[in-house]
């Protein structure tokens, strides 16, 4: 089955606090991510969380407490999300039942308005088509969540520093394929992006 991977170790520089824990519509974003993974039917399923800060790592471990994730740490978040892509991957791969994964979604927090129809969408296109990658667009741009075949999984697992999902997107374009998403374009940066949403 398709693994989801929610990359959740950022470390909120410019929120001002915890954006995981920030409560949008009655729910941290954390959960309400996290949930996706588990309504799109992915597995396995697997949250990366930092492990830089013990209390943080216990608050967020708590907010994803009734959902049927796996937990996989980030001791190094500052290293850049390529660091939590890999860790992420790396989890997939361990708890994946069958020990095969054909492909991965990777996904964020702060997309608000990211839906699990949208998710699904991202799977059943490369399914369909074979693309090896499948990504969301808005604005103008081919962005995550997204889609990769296990073909790209060592791509993945190369990234260094910041360079995430969307570096492969861009060095990959002639196999990519795209799933129109434009509420992607909504995601939340700072305290007071999540203010206005409100």
């Amino acid at each position: 089955m398709t693994a989801g991977i929610l990359l959740a170790a950022g470390q909120s520089r410019r929120f001002g606090g915890d954006k995981q824990l920030a409560v949008f519509q009655g729910r941290t974003l954390l959960a309400r991510s996290a949930q996706l993974l588990t309504d799109s039917h992915f597995a396995p399923r697997i949250v990366v969380l930092s492990g830089q800060d013990a209390l943080l790592e216990r608050r967020h471990r708590d907010a994803l407490a009734d959902l049927d994730v796996q937990i996989a740490v980030n001791p190094t978040p500052g290293r850049g999300m390529s660091s939590s892509i890999r860790i992420g991957l790396q989890a997939a791969l361990r708890h994946a039942v069958p020990p095969k994964v054909p492909g991965a979604i990777i996904t964020v927090c702060d997309q608000v308005f990211c839906t699990a129809a949208h998710l699904r969408a991202l799977e059943s296109t490369a399914l369909t088509t074979g693309a090896e990658i499948v990504a969301s667009g808005y604005s103008d741009i081919a962005g995550v969540p997204a889609y990769f075949a296990s073909s790209m999984f060592a791509e993945l697992e190369s990234l260094e520093g910041d360079r995430g999902a969307a570096f492969l997107i861009r060095a990959y374009r002639e196999r990519c394929r795209v799933v129109p998403f434009p509420p992607g374009s909504v995601d939340v940066d700072t305290a007071n992006d999540l203010k206005s949403l409100r």
